[in-house]
Order: structure tokens, then sequence, then C-alpha cells
């Protein structure tokens, strides 16, 4: 009986070897000029801005997160595991038992 499984299968039994991007047609897309990537044109990916033709803004979502001014503005929020007072610092570390 022969084995299924050969030494050294390579792309044949890799997927991802043979992935090839699928173009969804009928989905408008839309440029982000920060990232430079192609993203669908709607308000998962983009906000809303009345003022632009299109009803998006320019940049996508992700690209957005990332500038000077929301940084700032997230900056003082609490981030998870951040410890936020002097009273929880003591509970922070497991107790040691001797």
């Amino acid at each position: 009986m022969q084995a299924h499984h050969t030494q050294g299968g390579g792309a044949q039994h890799n997927p991802a070897a043979n992935y090839q991007p699928v173009a969804i047609t009928g989905v408008p897309e839309k440029l982000c000029r920060k990232c430079g990537e192609f993203w669908p044109a709607d308000t998962e990916f983009f906000f809303r801005q009345a003022s632009r033709p299109d009803g998006l803004g320019t940049m996508c979502k992700a690209c957005y997160a990332e500038t000077p001014s929301m940084i700032k503005r997230n900056a003082g929020k609490k981030k998870l595991n951040q410890v936020s007072s002097p009273w929880e610092t003591l509970f922070e570390e497991e107790p040691s038992h001797a």
C-alpha cells in the first residue's frame, strides 16, 4: 500500500502557494490616498464625508486611525490590560508566596 503523503510535497499540498486574488466585479472600489490600497467604496472601510462627490472620505479607516490627531485623541483612553489607578497597581502583580 502506498502512502498518501509524499516527502517534499511542495506546492501541490499547500493551497496558499497557488493563491490567486479574486476580483469581485460590480463592487466599486476607492483608492486610499495614504496607503495606496484599493478598498470597497463603502462605510465599512471609509468614513462618510458629505462634502465629497462620492460621500466618502479620502483615507481608509485604518489609515485615519494612524493620523497624529487620532493618536493624540486616543492617547488618554484606557487600553486593554492598562492599569489606571494606584489601587489597581496593588493587584497588578501576582502575590508571591515564600
